[in-house]
């Protein structure tokens, strides 16, 4: 989903004579794109979005960082995409609102209808991409599946 954005809304934008940059964020800033336009530069965007490897665990994130970063290296004023689904540490709210305060912000939660519902499948062991905890789940349990939709429903209400 992320490079599918990324590349539709890039070669919008390049099309237009807009620039575009990027910059990959795992636990720390890991690579910066300059901003340039066309469509080499849109194509070696995905290129480096597929070369990023896949952690088979990641850290808990914190976006702090990445937005002080960015707010510190972006000069001109700017449309910014945020691409995230902010599960990570609290606290990078007055951050993004800083980066608000100088560009223009746009901030896209990226999320897997799979892990909003759960597919009955049968036994599965779940990781967490952050911690690592792996836990036993027998998806074919209505139980397991009501009580998903349960702790679902509760989180929407906040």
């Amino acid at each position: 989903m992320l490079i599918d954005f990324v590349s539709t809304m890039a070669r919008i934008l390049t099309r237009h004579g807009n620039r575009v940059g990027a910059m990959f964020y795992g636990s720390r800033v890991e690579l910066m794109v300059p901003a340039r336009g066309g469509r080499n530069h849109v194509l070696r965007l995905i290129n480096d979005m597929l070369k990023q490897p896949r952690l088979a665990k990641a850290p808990f994130t914190d976006l702090t960082p990445l937005l002080r970063t960015a707010l510190n290296s972006i000069k001109r004023r700017s449309l910014i995409f945020v691409l995230s689904d902010f599960i990570g540490m609290p606290g990078w709210e007055g951050a993004l609102n800083l980066l608000n305060q100088h560009h223009e912000v746009l901030a896209i939660r990226l999320w897997d209808p799979r892990e909003i519902e759960l597919p009955d499948i049968g036994p599965v062991i779940m990781e967490d991409a952050e911690t690592g905890e792996q836990l036993y789940v027998d998806t074919h349990d209505k139980k397991i599946r009501a009580g998903l939709q349960r702790q679902r429903n509760a989180a929407k209400r906040y």
